[in-house]
């Protein structure tokens, strides 16, 4: 089981473009992310419905992070993407076999676990763990 599926890495990739350039249009960041744009178009849809993105009204139409970087966390931007199901999914905890094992295949321990790690990495993080490997 992947925790972080690919729409949610290209995400990452989308929301870091927004926090090194600002506002960009959606050619900008499809052409720095490498997205495909129906794709990208999708991803952008739902980051924006979750609140994690804000777009300017009119034609060219820009997209920009809504909150500081340092609110924004890996498990908002996976919740966006991917949904709870799978870290942290009310129905699948509600579910368990034998083992003690959710739909996912997770204890709930190790899945509360998983959220808590995810929640304490922020954009900002991200951004610069980045950006000090590009100067590397």
């Amino acid at each position: 089981m992947k925790l972080i599926d690919r729409d949610t890495a290209e995400a990452v990739d989308a929301l870091l473009v927004l926090a090194r350039t600002g506002p960009a249009s959606f050619r900008k960041i499809a052409a720095r992310a490498q997205a495909r744009s129906d794709r990208l178009r999708t991803i952008l849809e739902k980051l924006h419905r979750s609140g994690i993105v804000r777009t300017s009204p009119g034609s060219d139409k820009c997209f920009a992070v809504a909150s500081p970087e340092q609110e924004i966390t890996l498990l908002d931007i996976v919740r966006s993407i991917q949904g709870t199901v799978g870290i942290g999914s009310p129905q699948a905890d509600a579910e368990e076999d034998s083992f003690g094992q959710t739909r996912s295949g997770l204890p709930p321990d190790i899945r509360q676990d998983i959220n808590r790690l995810l929640e304490e990495i922020t954009l900002r993080e991200l951004l610069e763990n980045v950006s000090s490997g590009l100067r590397e």
